[in-house]
């Protein structure tokens, strides 16, 4: 018989059936009785007993049937760095197919995040999950912690959650190259493991040269292996990166800056640096606020505003502000359905520069972006519907004509197979000296042009 094993988290429809099963496994081992389970209160309402952080139900179904669980909460009446394990019961139908095995990992798990000890009580007759504890490194002890009520138990088990993660830096190497063989370029893997143990350890290469003996805690490191696997970009999982010489956060409701755009920025820079006039910037679209960000560091003489449809978008790009020392007056707003509703933003305000860095990926090329893109940055700022991709360049353009001072830029960032249908809406709507240039690849890459 082929069976269809799943394991999730409760929800509140399991309430009815995991109740049923408790108490019937209770009945089978003679253990419906006051001090048990049988009689809890929360054993009819299990989803609304594991709503706190630090808790955690998992339900073990066959073929869509549900077939047992167990949880972890913090014991009652102890010290908070103690938890138990709770409620683990199977019917016996499901028995024998390691159900029990792969309950009893997957909630120490996620104890190991909250808890140092993990205590369960149980009873004489239930031999197949004493091994099972056993097994799993649960010590006897000899009499009952907390308050639990269950005085009908008679048998104590406490496991200690804090093991030893020391390895050596030469270990954790090897260990990255085994588990990323394959998967990225020798040369990529060699890059994750410098920028992984300088971020978690503060260790230079030299560092790790002159002590690959030193011991180190891998838990960290290895949780950044399995994100590897998993293809989430580098820069996610350190939460930051470097643009134009500068630290940015980064996380999943922003972009990861490009080496293209640092492109757009230096050009700005050689327009600007060397005027001597104050100038006015208005950077639309900003993430993490890069451009806007690298361009305040650099035109000491610039007045720089950075607007973005994303509050968490804005909420990242001021941490990054502050952190580069630097003054930018940021702007809730959708550049698609424009609100003059701000000091900055109004319906005469005039810029002499204004960049963008809009979405511009088509639907159709999705198939050209790598999974580590497609399954992790935000599709708002990448994407455009293949019928009107030009669209954001469109409202800019627009919005560029009136709020531009006269001999203003307009400088942009645009999709590299639609340089001359960029060009050509710019031509129509009357911008002049209009360049488009490639990148550092060959690609169309950026538009300069003047109202």
């Amino acid at each position: 018989m082929n069976e269809n094993i799943e394991f999730r988290e409760i929800i509140k429809s399991d309430n009815k059936s995991i109740s049923k099963i408790i108490k019937s496994v209770l009945t089978e081992l003679n253990a419906n009785k006051k001090g048990t389970a049988f009689y809890d209160k929360e054993t009819d309402a299990m989803y609304e007993a594991y709503q706190t952080e630090k808790s955690v139900y998992y339900i073990a179904l066959i073929n869509n049937e549900i077939v047992g669980g167990c949880g972890i909460h913090q014991l009652k009446g102890a010290e908070n760095t103690i938890c138990e394990l709770q409620k683990m019961y199977i019917l016996s139908e499901a028995r024998g197919l390691k159900i029990g095995e792969t309950l009893l990992k997957k909630c120490l798990v996620f104890a190991t995040k909250y808890f140092e000890k993990c205590y369960l009580e149980t009873f004489p007759q239930m031999k197949s999950a004493i091994n099972l504890y056993k097994k799993n490194d649960f010590k006897l002890i000899t009499k009952s912690l907390g308050n639990t009520s269950h005085t009908a138990c008679n048998v104590w088990f406490l496991k200690n959650l804090k093991i030893n993660n020391k390895v050596t830096v030469k270990e954790l190497k090897t260990t990255l190259k085994i588990k990323l063989e394959g998967l990225y370029p020798q040369t990529e893997i060699d890059s994750f493991y410098a920028i992984l143990t300088e971020f978690y350890f503060n260790l230079k290469r030299v560092d790790i040269i002159l002590n690959p003996d030193l011991l180190v805690d891998k838990t960290k490191f290895e949780n950044a292996i399995i994100d590897l696997i998993n293809q989430k970009p580098i820069q996610y999982i350190i939460e930051e990166t470097e643009f134009f010489g500068l630290p940015f956060l980064v996380d999943k409701n922003v972009l990861i800056p490009r080496p293209e755009t640092e492109e757009l920025v230096q050009k700005i820079l050689n327009d600007y640096k060397l005027n001597s006039k104050k100038i006015t910037l208005l950077d639309i679209g900003t993430g993490s606020g890069c451009i806007a960000i690298s361009l305040a560091k650099n035109l000491k003489n610039a007045k720089i505003s950075a607007l973005d449809i994303s509050e968490k978008a804005l909420q990242i790009a001021k941490k990054n502000a502050v952190n580069n020392k630097v003054t930018i007056d940021f702007i809730l707003n959708d550049i698609l359905n424009l609100k003059f509703n701000s000091k900055i933003l109004e319906e005469n305000s005039k810029f002499d520069v204004i960049v963008s860095n809009p979405p511009y990926v088509r639907d159709l090329e999705k198939q050209e972006i790598a999974k580590n893109v497609l399954d992790n940055e935000p599709h708002l700022a990448l994407f455009v519907k293949d019928d009107n991709p030009l669209l954001f360049y469109d409202k800019i353009a627009d919005f560029a004509l009136k709020h531009l001072k006269k001999n203003g830029k307009l400088y942009f960032e645009i999709n590299q197979y639609l340089g001359d249908e960029t060009v050509a809406l710019l031509i129509k709507k009357g911008f002049k000296n209009i360049i488009l240039q490639k990148d550092m690849y060959g690609n169309n890459r950026m538009i300069f042009c003047e109202i």
